[in-house]
């Protein structure tokens, strides 16, 4: 059976898990083998620039090495994907172009729920890159970092930050912006009363449609 990798570029046993656990369902009904990596050399959470660089050089040491037949780096900063899909004729898939390119099936505004005021930056930056930062509404930071997603309180935070989202900056759908939030879609979705896009997700979805269209 084809399998597809999934790469947790920090070294977060806790955060592979987590995004394990929120496809959970997916991994089910999907025709592929779904295979779960945690980059044990990585930093416990990518939270700065110098953490996405660092990291980058060694998606491609761990690409190198696994045998997979598409790969999803599972950080929303989309560390070494550019760089990897031109020296691969596997499917590489970021988590953040995923969502986004999902969520523009959805709606023209979306919103992202940033972890720290540094991702931001990064989006922003990403998303001209890709040619379609006419299309988000907002991006907002929880000022959590990578270790305090599995806390208390991280719900609620959610909550308030994603209702800025929707009623001051007019996002019609909302991106969790973080590999580790993926636990808290279904609970917020239902708070917010709109769309959660859990970007793990979308990317497997694309990884699989990648697959499928190469039979």
């Amino acid at each position: 059976m084809p399998k597809i990798v999934v790469i947790n570029p920090n070294s977060s046993a806790d955060v592979t898990a987590s995004m394990r656990e929120s496809v959970s369902a997916m991994a089910r009904a999907l025709p592929y083998t779904l295979d779960w990596i945690t980059n044990q050399g990585g930093p416990p959470g990518i939270e700065t620039d110098a953490h996405v660089h660092a990291v980058a050089s060694q998606m491609s040491d761990i690409v190198g090495h696994a045998v997979a037949d598409a790969f999803v780096i599972g950080c929303f900063s989309d560390p070494g994907v550019s760089s990897l899909r031109e020296t691969q004729g596997r499917p590489i898939i970021g988590i953040a172009e995923a969502a986004y390119r999902y969520a523009m099936t959805q709606t023209r505004r979306f919103g992202v729920l940033s972890i720290v005021e540094a991702s931001v930056v990064r989006h922003r930056t990403h998303l001209h890159q890709l040619g379609i930062a006419s299309f988000m509404a907002g991006d907002r930071p929880l000022d959590l970092g990578v270790a305090e997603l599995a806390g208390g309180g991280v719900l609620d935070r959610l909550v308030s930050v994603g209702r800025m989202l929707r009623d001051v900056d007019g996002a019609e759908v909302v991106i969790l912006g973080c590999a580790g939030l993926g636990r808290y879609r279904l609970p917020l979705q239902a708070e917010l009363g709109m769309p959660v896009i859990d970007p793990v997700m979308a990317s497997i979805a694309q990884a699989a449609t990648e697959l499928l269209m190469r039979i």
